[in-house]
């Protein structure tokens, strides 16, 4: 069986929302390996001991720009002696939206951002980046502050994703893929080389036009990709495993 990889999903949020245990294989097969991302102090202790009960489950923590404001004078110490303890695979979710009704907090984005990007560098772990509308700022910080990771649902051009595969990091590609009509997104799967691609769930933010897309549901990712670039389905699985192990640095799973 394929061993898929969901380098971005919720666990926390979704199994709040579906009230499933974390081994349910109707949320998480058990041939797919997921990276659980956290966006406030709240959730990290609870995702650091989901994803611990589970082998092929791993946490990251991180804030996330939305939730700058939220955030308490302690909230980075106590992130840092979470990482310091060595059980958590990535620091994430993170980045900068400098949409409208977040720009508000762009300077304090900015501080958490590049405090986040610096803790990473410190543990030697990988990030995962929530971007919109920043694309020139957050790649000015990795020029800066040399880490490795995943672009999480990339909206930019083919040009800008260059510009961060040139620095080791991958682009996450996930339930948009599935809209006929995305056709700039079609575009940006079809162009970007394979070894520089992974799949994402986003579960349960996840959309679709039949509802909310599930971590169940990756496979049609793939097989959307597959059709794209007119190669196997199970070509798309094998790589985009293989890079997101070697980006998370998680090659014995």
């Amino acid at each position: 069986m394929l061993t898929l990889f969901d380098t971005h999903c919720h666990l926390v949020d979704v199994l709040h929302e579906s009230g499933a245990h974390v081994t349910s294989p109707l949320f998480i097969p058990h041939n797919t390996l997921c990276l659980s991302v956290s966006t406030q102090p709240d959730e990290w202790q609870e995702n650091i001991e989901i994803t611990a009960s589970v082998d092929h489950l791993h946490a990251a923590i991180g804030i996330h720009p939305w939730r700058v404001s939220e955030m308490k004078a302690e909230s980075l110490q106590v992130l840092e002696t979470l990482l310091s303890q060595g059980q958590v695979a990535a620091i994430g979710e993170i980045g900068l939206d400098y949409y409208p009704e977040f720009d508000k907090d762009r300077s304090s984005q900015n501080f958490y951002f590049e405090s986040q990007l610096e803790l990473a560098r410190q543990y030697d772990l990988p990030v995962s980046i929530h971007c919109r509308k920043a694309f020139a700022e957050i790649l000015s910080y990795l020029k800066d502050i040399s880490v490795s990771g995943v672009m999480h649902g990339f909206s930019g051009s083919y040009e800008q994703a260059c510009e961060f595969t040139k620095l080791g990091f991958k682009i996450g590609f996930g339930s948009m893929l599935l809209n006929p009509n995305a056709k700039r997104y079609h575009r940006l799967a079809e162009r970007m080389d394979l070894t520089h691609m992974v799949l994402e769930s986003d579960a349960p933010n996840g959309h679709w036009q039949e509802g909310s897309f599930q971590i169940s549901d990756l496979i049609r990712i793939a097989e959307v990709i597959s059709e794209i670039k007119q190669i196997s389905v199970e070509q798309v699985v094998l790589q985009t495993t293989q890079n997101a192990k070697q980006i998370l640095r998680i090659e014995n799973a």
